[in-house]
Order: C-alpha cells, then sequence, then structure tokens
C-alpha cells in the first residue's frame, strides 16, 4: 500500500523514513505526497535539507509535510526548518485547512501525542498527523484525545505514522480510512539484505 486514490485523486504517504529515505520506491503516477514526519536522524538542519532536495523530485503537484517526534530541526529551528521546505517547493502543513483538487487537508501536531482536547473542522476530507488515534494501528500507544476529535467530526481519511510495527496497514472503521503509513521497518529490511 503505497498510494490511496480518493475522488479521482492519487496520494502518496509516507513517513518514518529516518535518513533512509532513497531506498523508498515513488510511484510515477501519483497527484498529491504527503510525509507525516520522522525524516531526520540526527540534530541539525542538514539531514532536513538533504531530505527537501530529495522530496522535491517527486512527480506530485504538491508536496505537504508534517514533522515527526524526530524531526528536531521544527522544535529547535521552525523558522530555518520551514524556509528549507520553502525553498525545495514543499508546504508545511500546519494547524490550518488547505484545498488541493478540490480535496481538503488539515494537519494537528500529534507528534505523538496531543496534550489537550482538539476540535478539527467540519467536512474534512483527510486528516494527516504523525502519530496514531488511540486503538487504530497504535499498539496501545494512540492519542485519546486525537481519537476523540476524530469521533466527533469524521474526516474520511486519517493519515499517520510513528507506529512502525504496524506501518504499511489500512484499516476501515465506522465510515472512516485510518492508514498507518510508516515505512521504517521495509526500509530497515531493504537496507539489511543489502549489507
Amino acid at each position: 500500500m503505497a498510494t490511496i486514490e480518493y475522488k479521482g485523486i492519487k496520494i502518496f504517504a509516507f513517513s518514518d523514513t529516518h535518513h533512509l529515505h532513497d531506498k523508498l520506491e515513488i510511484p510515477k503516477d501519483i497527484d498529491i505526497s504527503i510525509c507525516v514526519g520522522d525524516v531526520e536522524s540526527e540534530i541539525g538542519t542538514s539531514s532536513l535539507d538533504e531530505f527537501a532536495y530529495w522530496y522535491s523530485k517527486f512527480p506530485a503537484q504538491a508536496k505537504l509535510f508534517i514533522p515527526g517526534n524526530h524531526d528536531l530541526s521544527f522544535e529547535f529551528e521552525p523558522h530555518v526548518a520551514s524556509h528549507i521546505l520553502r525553498q525545495h517547493g514543499i508546504q508545511w502543513l500546519q494547524k490550518h485547512v488547505i484545498d488541493i483538487y478540490n480535496l481538503s487537508f488539515y494537519a494537528l501536531p500529534a507528534t505523538p501525542w496531543l496534550h489537550s482536547p482538539e476540535e478539527l473542522p467540519a467536512n474534512l476530507d483527510i486528516l494527516a498527523t504523525h502519530g496514531p488515534a488511540n486503538g487504530i494501528l497504535d499498539m496501545g500507544l494512540g492519542c485519546k484525545y486525537l481519537r476523540d476529535a476524530i469521533d466527533k467530526t469524521k474526516p474520511q481519511i486519517h493519515i499517520f505514522g510513528h507506529i512502525h510495527q504496524c506501518g504499511e496497514q489500512h484499516v476501515h472503521i465506522s465510515g472512516i480510512d485510518y492508514y498507518n503509513v510508516s515505512k521504517y521497518n521495509s526500509l530497515n529490511r531493504l537496507q539489511a539484505v543489502k549489507h
């Protein structure tokens, strides 16, 4: 599972590459790409700059990014990190709705958990977070506040990562499609085979 097709739009979603992004197979026929975090492997913006250059080459019209808990540049140097993304044509998706191809996207900073209840916008197509909601492909580690917000507002799709063991899995629950798009385990296996 690499591409999500929704309302005729092809979305490639991934997370948790942990500096193994160059091993990732990228589909050629995509409209939107979205990375939900954990791309950096070290403190400092050099690994983010390398990732952003690589990500900028994706064949998608829109490239979105949500930082994860290992993407420390966004915590310690947010203005620099934001500039790096912008200069490579990547949009840092934060707590605001953006519309691309008539699809509404919204991100919450659940990296990996929210610290208080949140309200989601109504009629949302795609919610993106780094961490999972409680009870959904989370190995018991998901966020209750996030689950409450999703249950109340019911976005069509929730894209997330963080829990490597549940990566590359999809479930449909109560009318919502949940995608854990963590690539870490498959990229790590691929890395081990090549050595």
